[in-house]
Parts: C-alpha cells; sequence; structure tokens
C-alpha cells in the first residue's frame, strides 16, 4: 500500500510535534492532524528541565529556544505570607554541570512555535488543521483513521499512529482505556506581565516558588526577560474544560489580600487572567493497541507541581523514535516503547499528584514541610531532584 514507514500523528501541541520530529529522523512520512483551526500561542509558561533538554538539542531546536527562552539560574521557595525563605536550589552552570543540560523556561506558545518551524523546514511532515479524530479502525495490515471537518469526513490510512490528543484524547477509547480524567480541586491562574510594569524582583532570572495553605503562585522571566509569566493555583470547585476562561480580576486580586505585599504587588500588575481547571489521572497500565500509541497528555496526564508535563511528553517522543528507528514491527516497538515509559511516567504522575498537598500543607504537615526544607537545603534538594533531571535515554 506505499505506507511502510507512514505515521499518522493526532495533535501538533507540543508532545504530537516533536514526535513527528523524531519520526521523520527516523524514516518515515508524517502526516499531522489537528483539531485546532488555528494554532494559536495559547497556555502559560512551563519548565524545560534538563531531562528533556537532550532531545531537543538533538533535534537542533537549543539555539532557536534560547532566543525566546530564559536559563533559570535558581529556584527560591518563600512562604505566601511572610516571603520567609524556605528552601531553594541553583540552577544556571549548577544545572549544566550537574545534570548535563541548562534548565531554560519558556512560554508555551514560544515552544510550540519553534517547534512547528521546524516541522515546516522538514519534508517529510504535512500538517493538516481543523481535523477533529471520529475513529481509529484496526486493519490486518495498517491502521485506518477517520478524521472531520465542517462535517465532511475523510479516511487516511497508515502504517502507525500515534495519538498526542490530550488528556481528553479520542483515542483511548481504542486502546482500551476509559477512566475518567480526575478534577484535581485547584485551578490554575494565568497571565503574562511586560517586565517594564512588574516589580524589579520578579525580574530576576529565576524561578519563584511561593506557598500557602489554600495555593501557590510561580513566577519567572520568559522571552529573552521581556515578560514575567505568573501562575497561581488556587484550591477552588470550578471544574471546567478548557485553556483559556478569562478570570476576574478583581477576584484574584481579593483572594490575595492576605500575602504578602511582595506577591500582592506582582497580582495586582496584571491587567488580565486566563484560568483552567487542573485534571489528571491515575497511572493506566497500557499505552498501546498493535500500531497505535498514546502520547503525552493523552497517556499520562498530570497536574504541573513538578512543571513535567511538557518534558515528560518530549520523553515520550524521544523513547518512541528509538524504539521506531530500526524496525518495521511497529507493535513490538510500540510495546517497547510503553515497557520503557509506563513505569517513569507513572511516578512522575503520583508524586506531581502527591506534590500539590505538600505545597498546600497547613497546621503541622506545613511547618513540617518547611523544616524539611531547611535541613535538605541547596544541595539537599538537587540531590532529590537527581532522579528526575539526571535521566537520559
Amino acid at each position: 500500500m506505499g505506507m511502510t514507514r507512514s505515521a499518522v500523528v493526532v495533535g501538533a501541541g507540543i508532545g504530537g510535534l516533536t514526535a513527528a520530529l523524531v519520526l521523520a529522523r527516523a524514516g518515515f512520512k508524517v502526516d499531522i492532524y489537528e483539531q485546532a483551526h488555528k494554532l494559536e500561542p495559547v497556555g502559560a509558561g512551563l519548565q524545560l528541565a534538563p531531562n528533556c533538554m537532550h532531545i531537543l538539542e538533538g533535534l537542533g531546536l537549543v539555539p532557536a529556544l534560547r532566543k525566546v527562552a530564559v536559563e533559570s539560574e535558581s529556584v527560591l521557595i518563600r512562604a505566601g505570607r511572610t516571603a520567609q525563605t524556605l528552601g531553594g536550589m541553583k540552577q544556571g552552570q549548577a544545572a549544566i554541570d550537574r545534570w548535563g543540560a541548562p534548565f531554560l523556561v519558556i512560554h508555551r506558545g514560544d515552544l510550540q512555535t519553534a517547534l512547528l518551524e521546524a516541522v515546516y523546514q522538514e519534508p517529510r511532515i504535512s500538517l493538516s488543521l481543523g481535523r477533529r479524530l471520529e475513529d481509529i479502525r484496526a486493519k490486518p495490515d495498517h491502521v485506518q483513521a477517520v478524521f472531520s471537518k465542517y462535517g465532511d469526513e475523510i479516511e487516511v490510512e497508515t502504517a502507525l499512529l500515534i495519538a498526542a490528543d490530550g488528556i481528553w484524547s479520542r483515542a483511548r477509547a481504542h486502546v482500551g482505556l476509559t477512566a475518567p480524567a480526575n478534577f484535581s480541586g485547584c485551578v490554575a491562574w494565568r497571565t503574562v506581565i511586560p517586565a517594564d510594569a512588574a516589580p524589579e524582583a520578579a525580574r530576576i532570572r529565576r524561578t519563584n516558588l511561593w506557598l500557602n495553605a489554600d495555593g501557590h503562585v510561580v513566577h519567572y522571566p520568559i522571552r529573552d526577560g521581556r515578560d514575567i509569566n505568573v501562575v497561581a493555583v488556587l484550591e477552588d470547585s470550578w471544574r471546567e474544560r478548557g485553556w483559556s476562561e478569562a478570570g476576574d480580576v478583581a477576584w484574584i486580586n481579593r483572594r490575595f489580600r492576605d500575602w504578602h505585599p511582595e506577591i500582592r504587588e506582582l497580582i495586582g500588575c496584571a491587567d488580565t487572567w486566563l484560568r483552567w481547571s487542573l485534571f489528571d489521572r491515575a497511572p493506566d497500565w497500557k499505552w498501546t493497541r498493535g500500531p497505535v500509541a498514546l502520547l503525552g497528555d493523552a497517556a499520562h496526564p498530570m497536574v504541573p507541581f513538578l512543571a513535567q508535563g511538557a518534558a515528560q511528553a518530549i520523553e515520550d517522543a524521544g523513547v518512541l523514535g528509538q524504539c521506531l528507528a530500526e524496525t518495521d514491527d511497529f507493535p513490538k516497538a510500540l510495546k517497547l516503547y510503553e515497557e520503557h515509559r509506563l513505569r517513569r511516567a507513572a511516578r512522575v504522575q503520583r508524586l506531581s499528584h502527591r506534590q500539590m498537598k505538600i505545597y498546600h500543607a497547613s497546621g503541622p504537615v506545613a511547618l513540617a514541610r518547611d523544616l524539611a526544607m531547611r535541613v535538605m537545603g541547596e544541595s539537599g534538594m538537587a540531590r532529590s531532584m537527581d532522579w528526575l533531571y539526571s535521566h537520559r535515554l
């Protein structure tokens, strides 16, 4: 059928675009299908930890990323009400020395744009927008995927299908996974503030984490320091799908009225906020069925308390490329991909969920957390992250 090394990737997010690039490097003709009619730079800032940077480096993306990212020099953790320093660790050159790669912070849209530019330069990849996955049909020697656009359906035949279509993945049912996503009890609010309108302390090239009993705030410079990314994660009952629900500026300012003046000032600099409910799932026991595999949030959605959502999707893509590089037995290669990734991704999922309770602890639990961070110090905190950041494929 002329499809010996053909692949369909469902979804043009971070995981899908990275997967398309590594598959093209492995000799595949790749067709990406994305349900959005236009790719816009949506989302919040994200952290590109050393464990995913070597994959992006192998794709030749680091020079482009450095033009729009910031290399974080450190992490500083403080109490939300008092601004008392609880802990932290060095990054910058220390991250390169310890984990073999830099630690970048970047807006999700800027990362997606860099990946898209690489995709457009790769002749073996095509991208179709406005195509929603409707069905996957297993055939004796290939896969048939059905996509719709304005009610019009097309059938696409391919040797391999990678579903990177997010937490609400329609491909999960084909793989045999039916568990619903779980609301975490937290809602994330995001904004981007021009650096010249933000407090001077917020412009320092570091990742700042403020902890309180009912929420936490993360902020750091992005876009080569021109903007400040701010994400506030608050405990709340609002549980809607979507990335870009408008948030009430007055409401969020009232929510922070009891926090330290430094963080209140930063929150008050924002003219607009967007919010999204945080969902995840317990780890699944399989991601593949024949020549079909899940990747990224479709396989292992996680709350952002370890800042590893994008990094784990990029790791998925890297392992996928390795497993498929020198074989035409795609079901066997996908099983190998599943075996390599299931346990590690599950660990990150579980610890991300547990970290939510640690971040938002109160009373004696919070006191114990604060004491533990002080005892650990910078070197202890770095050691505690070795399993995550030093990982190589």
